[in-house]
């Protein structure tokens, strides 16, 4: 009479050691972990395969029943809209009339309301960094209105009213919107603010209007989130650069600005491989994955660490990605490994089961992900003519 067994290994998938040490499965593909037990993942649908290239950054933003997805990408950027059940409406390219383009453009995308307009801006950076992280190539940012369907427009000069002295903003790292500020970072670690609600005045030192610069850290800056903050420490932020972790807390006139360094010993793989979940930050580092509890700490993982890290391609790690399934309790790195060239496999760390399991991209990879609350799955974009080889 045949009995059954269970099969009661641990969850996550072992890659790293030997095949005959480990307590979870060694191989997986397409599966994911749910209350201890492998399930399958589900599969994807396409929204448009009209984009204008290779997407390297996503920001969503929702009206009613729509959702505006402004997408940057290898020549420029596009907005696509679509609406909560994913059915595509249009397409349109924002992409500036002076934009420098090139084969490497990475993109930070964030959205503020403007005072001056009345409006919700969108506001895009764009530098050749997905290949040299620490390229100190400066342009300026784009901005244009959310619900608009012109190309965006340089950020344009701040009213002479405002005082202070003025140097017209060109940065090699990106922006981020800290509501109600806007902020930009750069290279020489130098770290610049808006006035509350009026992005037109980055740019500004001095003055009385909340506008200013600091050169915080001698490393390039390539990242930045909102904080958490709290009371009088509210609003603030937090920067990654090359190699530290700053943050950023409110205080007033007339610093406007306190700078405190959360780590002066981090490293980063990739800005776009910053996400944030439940308050908590997680990146990926050029040795090990991190996250920001307050404190840097290394997350551990024993499963996958040294298969991602030792297969990555260094020439192509700047194209690196994160993002998160906050339904299933997942971070996804994603990044080009065994010689490819874009973005191939991801390693995904799960929040709620603590353990670490990978997968590969489909057709080829991945160039771009988010998911935002708004929409309920998440977003990401393809690549052109790419077949990695299976490792």
């Amino acid at each position: 009479m045949s009995r059954p067994y269970p099969l009661d290994f641990q969850p996550g998938v072992q890659r790293d050691g030997t095949r005959v040490d480990s307590k979870c499965s060694v191989d997986a593909q397409w599966t994911r972990w749910r209350n201890g037990r492998p399930r399958k993942m589900g599969g994807y649908r396409t929204i448009t395969d009209g984009i204008g290239g290779i997407g390297r950054r996503i920001h969503m933003f929702y009206q009613g029943r729509e959702v505006f997805g402004h997408i940057g990408h290898s020549h420029g950027i596009d907005k696509v809209v679509f609406d909560l059940e994913g059915n595509f409406i249009s397409r349109v390219d924002r992409t500036p009339a002076n934009f420098i383009g090139g084969i490497e453009p990475g993109w930070t995308i964030d959205a503020l309301f403007d005072t001056t307009s009345e409006a919700v801006q969108i506001i895009a950076h764009s530098t050749p960094n997905v290949g040299v992280v620490p390229t100190n190539v400066r342009t300026p940012p784009f901005i244009g209105l959310m619900d608009d369907t012109e190309p965006l427009k340089q950020l344009g000069n701040p009213s002479s009213t405002f005082g202070g002295n003025y140097t017209k903003p060109q940065v090699a790292g990106g922006i981020v919107c800290v509501q109600p500020f806007l902020f930009s970072f750069d290279s020489d670690g130098r770290i610049g603010w808006s006035a509350p609600n009026i992005p037109t005045t980055l740019g500004i030192s001095g003055g009385t209007i909340g506008a200013g610069i600091a050169r915080v850290s001698a490393q390039k800056f390539v990242a930045g989130m909102p904080l958490r903050g709290g009371g009088a420490n509210s609003p603030a932020a937090l920067f990654w650069s090359l190699s530290e972790v700053v943050s950023a807390n409110f205080t007033g006139p007339p610093e406007w600005f306190r700078f405190n360094t959360a780590s002066p010993s981090s490293s980063i793989l990739a800005g776009a491989t910053v996400i944030e979940n439940d308050g908590l930050y997680y990146w990926a580092g050029v040795d090990r994955f991190l996250m920001f509890n307050g404190t840097v700490v290394e997350i551990p993982n024993s499963f996958n660490a040294d298969w991602f890290f030792d297969n990555l391609n260094p020439s192509y790690a700047g194209k690196s990605f994160a993002f998160k399934v906050p339904r299933y309790g997942e971070i996804w790195f994603c990044a080009p490994l065994f010689g490819a060239t874009e973005p191939s496999h991801a390693a995904i760390y799960n929040i709620r089961e603590k353990c670490w399991y990978d997968t590969v991209l489909p057709e080829g990879g991945r160039s771009a992900g988010h998911f935002a609350q708004g929409f309920r799955f998440p977003i990401m974009t393809g690549v052109e003519n790419m077949a990695p080889p299976t490792p």
